[in-house]
């Protein structure tokens, strides 16, 4: 797959005026041939985009000090802070991590930090930490780092996962497989009022965080047994 550089553009919206946008272009080999796939966004958004992945660099440089020097009786502390701040870089209400060290078998809620929302449900109604985690894209697994989002769950067939999200009042989600292999894990972030702030660009940096985040749990839960243990 091959990718050009972007060009500066005027196109004619939906309105009838002219907006000033940047087309960028990548080449696929596809069913039929060859593809170029074009992806227009507008000026104003770009910037935006360029703002969110700012801070998430910012984020990724503070976890990798922040968690370097954290003892496992502070980890809760820092991830907690992590994960607030991610759920406010894209507006989400909900953001969850968990894995499993089998190659089979059902995920654990190991991390995970929600939004009180204005009806009033409270965060422990749907993270609750050691439950197990159902994935809302149970598919063959992905690339490293693969993300998958949906930005209608009243779409999707009825589940378990799926139900629990929309009683909550949440319509879109976000999963990003964080490693396909043992340990297995996931990052879902959930979200009211569909993925406007969510953009595939995003994928890499969010992973490197969730990555960092699920390496820094695990050692410290290994940290507190041993701690148990020694006592």
């Amino acid at each position: 797959m091959d990718s050009h550089p972007p060009v500066a553009a005027r196109v004619r919206s939906g309105r009838d005026d002219w907006v000033d946008c940047v087309v960028a272009a990548s080449a696929a080999d596809g069913p039929g041939g060859n593809w170029l796939v074009l992806s227009v966004r507008e000026v104003a958004e770009r910037d935006e985009v360029a703002e969110r992945l700012a801070i998430l660099r910012q984020l990724i440089r503070f976890a990798s000090v922040e968690f370097a020097r954290t003892r496992w009786y502070d980890v809760d502390e820092v991830t907690e802070h992590l994960l607030r701040s991610l759920c406010g870089v894209f507006g989400a209400r909900l953001v969850e991590i968990a894995w499993s060290d089998e190659a089979e078998g059902p995920l654990t809620l190991e991390a995970c930090w929600s939004k009180r929302a204005e009806d009033g449900w409270t965060p422990n109604r749907l993270c609750r930490p050691g439950s197990v985690f159902e994935e809302i894209h149970a598919s063959e697994p992905a690339a490293r780092s693969g993300a998958w989002s949906c930005a209608d769950l009243q779409s999707l067939e009825p589940g378990v996962g799926t139900k629990r999200f929309i009683d909550a009042g949440l319509d879109s989600v976000v999963e990003l497989r964080l490693s396909p292999d043992r340990p297995r894990a996931v990052l879902r972030m959930g979200f009211a009022g569909g993925l406007a702030s969510w953009d595939g660009i995003n994928t890499e940096p969010v992973s490197l965080l969730g990555l960092l985040v699920l390496s820094s749990l695990r050692r410290c839960r290994l940290e507190a047994a041993l701690s148990e243990r020694a006592r």
